[in-house]
């Protein structure tokens, strides 16, 4: 009596699999680019290309500045100095 083994194999592995379609959804939705530390040291402006600041779902909130030199560097949005870079990338474009 092993084909009905079968039988109930099937409807198993289907399910498992119908399971494990639904993760890459979740996974679509968590962050992709979060900080986990701030840099110590201000950078200086005429070295700033750009700035984006990070999702708010990110645990550590953050603004990444882009240097010229392509590097992004994460930094406390709360700083003074990170405040007066984006004020003045602001007013630049």
């Amino acid at each position: 009596q092993i084909p009905a083994t079968g039988a109930l194999i099937c409807p198993v592995l289907l399910t498992v699999f119908t399971n494990l379609l639904s993760f890459p959804f979740t996974a679509l939705s968590t962050p992709t680019e979060c900080c986990f530390h701030y840099a110590q040291k201000p950078i200086r402006f005429a070295n700033i290309l750009s700035f984006y600041e990070t999702p708010k779902d990110c645990a550590l909130p953050a603004v990444v500045i882009v240097t010229a030199a392509g590097f992004k560097v994460c930094n406390d949005p709360q700083k003074p100095w990170v405040k007066k870079a984006i004020n003045k990338l602001r007013r630049k474009k």
